[in-house]
């Protein structure tokens, strides 16, 4: 996954799109991302690997860059990770399994 500044590199601007921007690995088939506001944490689904990268939003971003370096993690999820959903509040993330239809993976958000 790149990390891009999408106000000076975008449809219609274009000024900042000549750039390095940082890549942090997320998994073989990120799919879908879906950010925690409360946390800073961004969760993205790997539909091939099972699993759910987290990277710490507010330390990799368009404007600070530093902590792009620092690994991100991965929590093992059920098969086939499809849809993603954040509840701020209540710091919980629902992901819907493609395989096994019907299936849901929760968990805890917490602040890294």
């Amino acid at each position: 996954m790149s990390v891009i500044n999408t106000t000076t590199c975008n449809g219609t601007r274009t000024t900042g799109c000549h750039r390095h921007f940082p890549a942090i690995a997320a998994g073989i088939s990120p799919l879908l991302a879906a950010l925690d506001v409360r946390t800073g944490n961004l969760y993205i689904t790997d539909i091939s690997s099972a699993q759910v990268t987290i990277l710490n939003a507010a330390r990799c971003n368009a404007e600070a860059t530093r902590g792009c370096r620092t690994a991100s993690r991965e929590q093992p999820v059920s098969s086939q990770p499809f849809g993603l959903a954040v509840n701020p509040r209540t710091r919980t993330l629902y992901i819907t399994n493609l395989l096994q239809a019907g299936s849901m993976t929760i968990l805890t958000t917490t602040q890294h």
